[in-house]
């Protein structure tokens, strides 16, 4: 049974913030806290992620019948899956054949070539592409650090993403990405671009043999290339909303495009 302590505040939470969206003119309090994301109302993100779930579906109908049967090697009774074995199935699933899977297509995933990929996803879906910069020693906080610009079609500078991508000695950050400097409108109508990092920590190259991406490197890339993407995309007034300062679903959106 709910526990009455914490379903009483959550149905009251629930119940003010549908008054709430009434009071001010919207239908549901979904409707109100979307009217300025990306899809723009509740209707529209509920018919996005429907169509989601059914262009995934056959994929996830093979991947179920491949997490139950590795269920069955550990408990023959089970009939099917429930929420909580799905992360520990595909961590053992993964887990199990990353050795082997590895080693067949990661000579296929230089680092170079996942970044010009990038370059050419963004490409064709947002008109823009990278161009790397020359940079000074002062302008660079490591060796190999390398500065890229994010262009337009007619060759605009929308951005600079400095690109930290392998592992020292003294660098301590995890993945991410950050800003050095925020998008915004200045008084003359002219924009001050942003400037962000993506900081990562791949194996350097060695002896000639470039940096090779397994599955989870390729992954997380994409992922926080989706960040940086956003920073160098996004034209706001006030650099305190630029980038993951605002609606999270366009990152979600932009990493699902790259993943897909």
């Amino acid at each position: 049974m709910p526990d009455q302590h914490q379903l009483e505040p959550l149905q009251e939470m629930l119940t003010n913030r549908f008054h709430l969206a009434k009071l001010v003119g919207f239908s549901s309090h979904s409707d109100r806290i979307s009217r300025e994301s990306v899809l723009g109302s509740a209707g529209k993100i509920e018919q996005f992620l429907e169509t989601l779930s059914h262009n995934l579906r056959p994929h996830w109908e093979s991947n179920k019948k491949e997490l139950l049967d590795l269920k069955r090697q550990e408990n023959p009774r089970a009939t099917s899956l429930y929420p909580w074995d799905t992360t520990y199935l595909m961590t053992l699933a993964r887990s199990r054949d990353a050795d082997t899977e590895a080693s067949q297509y990661m000579s296929y995933f230089p680092l170079g070539a996942c970044m010009d990929g990038l370059s050419r996803l963004f490409e064709s879906i947002y008109d823009v592409h990278f161009v790397i910069e020359d940079a000074s020693d002062e302008d660079l906080w490591a060796a190999d650090v390398y500065k890229l610009s994010v262009r337009s079609a007619e060759d605009e500078v929308l951005g600079l993403i400095y690109c930290d991508l392998y592992q020292r000695p003294d660098k301590s950050s995890p993945d991410c990405h950050f800003s050095i400097q925020g998008g915004r409108r200045l008084p003359d109508g002219s924009y001050q671009i942003p400037k962000v990092v993506l900081s990562l920590n791949y194996e350097p190259p060695q002896s000639g043999v470039p940096c090779l991406m397994n599955f989870d490197q390729i992954d997380n890339l994409f992922h926080e290339m989706g960040h940086a993407m956003h920073s160098m995309l996004g034209r706001t007034r006030y650099q305190h909303v630029t980038g993951r300062s605002l609606s999270r679903l366009i990152i979600l959106i932009c990493i699902f495009v790259c993943l897909s």
